[in-house]
């Protein structure tokens, strides 16, 4: 039986990472309905929130986080060419310039429209917020079946 082109195993994350910006597997949290949704039909952005801190997009992190919901899905994110904010503080000027050239306040209009195709957040340490702006840059990984 062939399996849907959003679920991958921890190896063919690891193939689809290969050419990602982004090296890692990463952690969704929401709710167990939300969760099931994913698994079984992918992610659809126009369901995210629009008014998100990054725009409407599937957020991740490379650290979970129960505040955020009970329910895990691990994902494979590509992002060939991310807006890297090391310091959010430091680099509001960059969103800020962003919008204003864009003529929007929508970040993610404003980032899509500079040419990059998500954004990787650092917030210290090993903790890296990565957002999606398109669907099909998300693979679901299935746990590994030594794991299941």
């Amino acid at each position: 039986m062939s399996r849907p082109p959003h679920l991958v195993t921890p190896a063919e994350a690891s193939a689809w990472l290969a050419g990602s910006a982004v090296k890692t597997v990463t952690v969704h949290r929401t709710d167990p309905e939300a969760a099931q949704d994913i698994v079984e039909h992918g992610v659809d952005i126009t369901r995210a929130t629009p008014d998100s801190a990054w725009g409407q997009g599937f957020y991740s992190c490379t650290i979970s986080d129960p505040a955020y919901g009970t329910a895990e899905v691990m994902v494979a994110i590509r992002l060939q060419r991310p807006l890297v904010i090391q310091d959010s503080i430091r680099d509001a000027a960059i969103l800020e310039d962003l919008t204003t050239r864009a003529g929007t306040d929508d970040f993610r209009e404003a980032v899509l429209a500079a040419g990059f195709d998500g954004v990787m957040v650092h917030f210290g340490g090993n903790r890296w917020w990565v957002v999606a702006y398109h669907g099909e840059q998300v693979k679901v990984v299935l746990p590994d079946e030594d794991d299941a």
